[in-house]
């Protein structure tokens, strides 16, 4: 379990890196992406390895 939840959750940093430099890119000041969405998503994935 461990082992998986080093392995995901460093994407939810990526994936907030990621959002933020399409944002300033796109110069778009809304942000497009639900973030409690996203959180929940990868509890999911990390809830089938408990």
């Amino acid at each position: 379990v461990r082992r998986l939840n080093i392995i995901i959750q460093p994407h939810l940093m990526f994936m907030y890196e990621l959002e933020k430099w399409a944002e300033e890119y796109t110069e778009q000041k809304t942000p497009k992406t639900e973030w409690h969405l996203l959180c929940r998503e990868i509890s999911k994935l990390n809830c089938k390895y408990d």
